[in-house]
């Protein structure tokens, strides 16, 4: 049996369906494709019953090429991915030289958040041609100074307190 429908209206395809739509085997990959070229997508809704709640859009679109998902109720694609890998978040406009954008809506600051697990380093690290060159971070096992690091070692620290520490 290659096909199911059950009464209950759920669908399988290779095996007996435990969800509206089940497909079973070896690399069951799916494809959507439009012969037009135009964008694609999966579409996820949540509703009360009567009206859309939220609508989600996950596809990939040809203006510009990129992957992307989109908060359709909104109006706003919420994460793009361009086929030059370029990242954004809240936009879908790339600077030149910017790989990862996060960009807040018009009533909002932006912040990119670090959370490390307890007595643990949260910070970022720069590279430069898979060489390491600087880091700034909150060292999670010296109360909380924050530091700035180069390759050759602590450039500048600052307590809590504001105390700062050069060299």
């Amino acid at each position: 049996e290659k096909f199911r429908v059950t009464g209950g209206g759920n669908v399988g395809i290779g095996c007996a369906p435990s969800e509206k739509l089940h497909i079973y085997g070896a690399g069951p990959d799916v494809l959507l494709e439009n012969s037009a070229g135009g964008a694609i997508s999966y579409k996820i809704k949540t509703s009360n019953g009567s009206s859309v709640v939220r609508e989600w859009h996950i596809g990939a679109d040809n203006s510009p090429d990129s992957f992307l998902i989109r908060d359709q109720t909104a109006g706003a694609n919420r994460l793009v991915i361009s086929s030059a890998g370029l990242v954004g978040i809240g936009t879908s406009s790339f600077r030149s030289g910017g790989n990862l954008q996060i960009k807040a809506n018009t009533s909002e600051s932006a912040y990119l958040d670090i959370d490390s697990y307890n007595d643990l380093n949260a910070g970022l690290r720069l590279y430069e041609n898979d060489v390491f060159k600087w880091q700034l971070y909150n060292d999670g096992d010296a109360s909380d100074v924050y530091k700035i690091d180069s390759a050759s070692g602590t450039a500048v620290a600052v307590t809590q307190a504001g105390l700062v520490g050069i060299g």
